[in-house]
């Protein structure tokens, strides 16, 4: 009987730890280590461990004269999509 019982726990404690650790990011399951940037945003998160991640967002610009500001463009992958600034020379 406890030859039994060590077995079934074995059994429990290797199932377990092959079980695969996830965050949920916006409905979306990434792996531990693995990034994701949501649709329509520029921000990237990363899955540090099981339930949590990081965040990084664009940096803030600061906009001198003769500057130009470029507006964030979400259909590009973090960190290309950020705001940037263009000064002329």
């Amino acid at each position: 009987m406890k030859l039994y019982v060590f077995f079934t726990l074995l059994m429990v404690i290797s199932t377990l730890a092959k079980a695969e650790v996830t965050c949920t990011i916006d409905g979306k399951s990434v792996k531990v280590g693995q990034t994701y940037q949501p649709p329509g945003q520029c921000r990237l998160y990363k899955c540090t461990n099981e339930g949590t991640f990081s965040t990084t967002d664009c940096p803030p610009v600061h906009v001198n004269h003769n500057c130009k500001l470029i507006e964030k463009d979400v259909t590009k992958p973090y960190p290309e999509c950020c705001a940037r600034v263009v000064c002329k020379n």
